[in-house]
């Protein structure tokens, strides 16, 4: 069997392996195909126009349309793929004829950063020179972030549809499992009785709706209508992100049922960058204080994941692992400004996955030991049998039976014997009787040297054979020969309580007739006066 610390280096390798994995397919499908387009650019803004090389990000102080351009020779081609696009607006020309408009070229209200694209034009425009020019419009930045190509669009049509589910669909799924998770943990969360378990699964619910709104940010949209809207989104989003990893914090250490120093000093930190989102007057400023925010905010995951690794807890090592490695790396891009490949959407889905998993590991110990504990109220310890508790739990119907038995000399039996002897008298019938009825039957221990056995759905045809069975079910040996059990009829009716009752009346009057029989045959062995 394989330990629990080789399991966890492994859950560990799958982690760090998985993370670069996707790390290195984005930059794969991100590089130019056919004909790529690298050389020979040039940008034109406020301070002129200058030389470039790709990819290129700039921050701005102010919203603006920068133009970027580049020249090359005879190509073939009637599309072309851009992997990634910092803006809010865009349109592309080329030899000075407009092929495509993206975005919001007017009020800069788009959100489409995060998404590639492929622009289709008409193939008589390319010529011996070619000239390209992308206006980009950006509220506080633009950029290019991966180098375009040109390529026919047959040619490029598949990578570019599996980007766009990488970059954009995956966003969508991620977004919808925050909401669902989020929203069934913290039903249960309310109707839990235990408070830590209360308090960790409406925490990491509220977590997961918040990680979900903040993911919204991630998401394609042509226009946002108003400026004044799209910026304050952009506030709501960014604040949930933060609130989002303060109660993922809060969450673990209360399923883990600890609590760190930190924790308290990270609530006023969130409080206070939440709000720090909304005194921001306009999108540079936002952005500038969303970098330094997000940096603060990303330490609540990452204590969270410590100590779920000090902890040592397996099920949740490979989500919580590979959520800090994303969040490593937006630390990283935030540091750098490197934004070409954000993972954080498949941290997030992968944390919600092992939330999931981790509860429902949980949920099923708890209810192990629900199920335990109510086997054991319903279950006789002596003999295995069932005891009149499991009665109110059946449901019983005109095709059940009822037989009633009790022992006949048992107390005699325990004087000459001892008790031992007699609770293994107990256990040898319980097991006998077991032995002669179906799996979805009863034996019930109802006191003492009392037993009901009822038969469930059985057939009145099968009933006396089963019946039968139970009667000569009782062990015959030497020691316990002096031992009977009378067995009242069979009896089936609509109303348990007079049913049993009936049962108990037959059991009672089998049980004076073997008084009579044992009588009688006492006094035939007496000696005549």
């Amino acid at each position: 069997m394989v330990s629990d610390k080789i399991v966890r280096w492994i859950y560990l390798f799958l982690s760090v392996a998985l993370f670069f994995f996707l790390y290195f397919l984005f930059d794969i499908l991100s590089q130019p195909i056919g004909h790529p387009l690298v050389d020979n650019w040039q940008i034109q803004d406020q301070n002129g126009k200058r030389e470039i090389k790709l990819p290129f990000y700039e921050t701005l102080s102010k919203s603006q349309i920068i133009r970027f351009s580049t020249t090359f020779p005879q190509k073939e081609g009637d599309s072309l793929f851009f992997p990634r696009l910092s803006g809010n607006g865009v349109k592309v020309f080329l030899n000075g004829q407009e092929i495509e408009e993206i975005g919001d070229m007017v009020r800069g209200t788009a959100n489409m950063w995060n998404i590639p694209h492929l622009i289709s034009f008409d193939p008589s425009l390319l010529g011996e020179q070619n000239y390209l020019e992308l206006e980009i419009f950006g509220l506080y930045d633009v950029g290019i972030g991966s180098p375009p190509s040109l390529d026919w669009r047959e040619n490029v049509i598949g990578r570019f549809a599996i980007l766009r589910i990488l970059r954009h669909d995956v966003y969508i799924l991620a977004i919808g499992a925050c909401f669902t998770l989020g929203l069934i943990l913290g039903l249960i969360g309310l109707s839990r009785e235990d408070s830590y378990m209360r308090h960790a699964l409406f925490s990491i619910g509220i977590s997961c709706f918040l990680g979900g709104m903040y993911l919204l940010d991630f998401i394609y949209r042509p226009t946002s209508g108003s400026l004044s809207l799209f910026l304050n989104l952009r506030k709501i989003w960014l604040s949930c992100g933060c609130l989002s990893m303060f109660f993922f914090l809060q969450g673990t250490e209360n399923l883990l049922q600890i609590k760190t120093r930190l924790h308290s000093l990270l609530f006023w930190v969130t409080l206070v960058l939440v709000a720090g989102f909304f005194f921001q007057p306009s999108h540079p400023q936002l952005k500038q204080f969303s970098n330094f925010a997000i940096i603060f905010a990303l330490i609540s995951p990452l204590v969270a994941t410590g100590e779920v690794l000090y902890l040592k807890k397996l099920t949740v090592i490979f989500p919580w692992t590979f959520f800090s490695l994303t969040i490593f790396h937006l630390f990283y891009s935030i540091i750098s400004g490197k934004t070409g490949v954000f993972l954080i959407s498949y941290g997030i889905l992968a944390s919600v996955v092992g939330m999931g998993f981790a509860i429902l590991e949980i949920y099923r110990e708890v209810n192990k030991k629900l199920e335990r504990a109510y086997e054991q109220s319903i279950t006789d310890p002596l003999t295995g049998a069932y005891n009149r508790g499991i009665i109110s739990q059946l449901n019983f119907s005109s095709q059940d039976y009822l037989i009633m038995g009790d022992i006949n000399g048992f107390k005699k039996y325990n004087d000459l014997y001892g008790h031992i002897a007699g609770d293994g008298l107990l256990q040898s019938i319980v097991k006998h009787i077991k032995n002669s009825i179906r799996q979805n039957d009863y034996v019930i221990r109802m006191g003492g040297d009392e037993f009901l056995v009822v038969l469930k759905n059985c057939p009145g045809y099968e009933m006396e054979k089963a019946a039968e069975r139970i009667r000569k079910s009782f062990p015959a040996d030497e020691k316990n020969s002096g031992v009977t059990i009378s067995w009242g009829k069979a009896v089936t009716g609509d109303n348990f309580e007079a049913v049993l009752g009936l049962a108990d009346q037959l059991m009672y009057q089998e049980k004076q007739k073997s008084y009579t029989k044992d009588r009688e045959k006492e006094e035939t062995m007496l000696p005549s006066g």
